[in-house]
């Protein structure tokens, strides 16, 4: 928490309770003189890994922590069986992350305010129709994504919609809660149609008036950048997204990411 709390990341305690559940054996700290300097983490899907909060002290970097935690998360992809690793490089680090291998994909763009709902035909997710919502992601991102979204699910199930259409499932969305904020995402729909998506996001907006809310959107689908933005949300920022190994396509679908440490 300290070191997140220094990037002023928002990362809440249950968010690192969720992650540890969720990789217990892919996170891992660097130790100097008894001194906690750095960490980073991972969450894999089948095929590929996902590397995230990496964090070094501000006296400790540029002595090759950084290196050292990342090159230990590739170690742990590898034993996982993993093609593919991908990050979200922050703060100007993508030369750092090239020099190990890493290659730019695309932007990563950050969203915040409190969003101006419209009508939706969304519903709150059930319990029961979550090996459909799993179903439809894994279909759109060709990953298996399932121990995410039930954990995000679990922590926040009043912050989760799907939308159907005609009786057949369009679209989920999944929320969780911060210090000050809800973060949005993944948004997801199917088959790619803006309106599927504003009428998921009107869901949680429309039932959270009055809260911030932040969602990471792929600058690679025009649609989801022009939809927040004309739904109230201010771009405040960026992160680069990379990726080793084999290249796996960001889908058209995807309106919102789960969030930089989940991909």
């Amino acid at each position: 928490m300290e070191l997140t709390d220094a990037e002023e990341w928002h990362r809440t305690v249950s968010d690192w309770r969720r992650l540890f559940e969720l990789e217990p054996r892919g996170i891992f700290k660097a130790v100097l003189d008894g001194r906690d300097v750095g960490v980073a983490a991972t969450i894999t899907y089948d095929k590929a890994c996902w590397i995230h909060s990496v964090i070094v002290r501000r006296d400790m970097q540029r002595m090759g922590v950084g290196s050292a935690l990342v090159k230990r998360c590739l170690e742990f992809a590898k034993t996982r069986g993993s093609s593919t690793v991908k990050l979200e490089s922050v703060g100007g680090c993508e030369p750092f992350y090239e020099q190990l291998g890493f290659v730019r994909e695309f932007e990563s763009l950050r969203f915040f305010g409190r969003g101006l709902a419209s009508g939706s035909r969304a519903e709150r997710i059930d319990e029961s129709d979550l090996a459909e919502v799993c179903a439809l992601d894994k279909s759109v991102t060709g990953l298996d994504r399932q121990r995410v979204i039930y954990a995000v699910y679990r922590d926040a199930p009043e912050l989760a919609y799907l939308l159907k259409v005609n009786g057949r499932m369009r679209g989920y969305l999944l929320g969780r809660r911060g210090d000050d904020r809800i973060q949005i995402g993944p948004c997801i729909v199917y088959p790619d149609r803006s309106s599927y998506a504003k009428e998921l996001l009107s869901a949680i907006i429309g039932d959270n008036q009055g809260r911030d809310f932040r969602a990471c959107v792929p600058d690679v689908n025009p649609k989801a950048k022009s939809l927040v933005g004309k739904m109230g949300f201010k771009m405040v920022g960026t992160a680069t997204r990379m990726y080793l190994g084999t290249k796996l396509a960001e889908a058209a679908s995807v309106y919102v990411i789960a969030s930089p440490e989940k991909g």
